[in-house]
């Protein structure tokens, strides 16, 4: 696994109970779990999970009028 000054290691969990936790600073031995992505990608996921959240708020409060 190879990453550049400003890179992130992003550890994926299998459950939804834990917040995500970012800026941590450590030495870590990744596991199979874990990829490197750069600011740039991690821009793109942040504001792609904002709208997907947007949406789904969107999408529950027009199902309680309808209601």
């Amino acid at each position: 696994m190879y990453a550049q000054q400003g890179d992130w290691l992003v550890v994926e969990q299998a459950n939804v109970d834990h917040a995500a936790r970012r800026g941590h600073e450590a030495l870590v031995f990744p596991g199979p779990d874990a990829h490197v992505v750069t600011q740039d990608e991690l821009g793109v996921a942040g504001a792609r999970a904002s709208t997907r959240a947007a949406d789904v708020q969107r999408e529950i409060a027009e199902h309680r009028r309808r209601s």
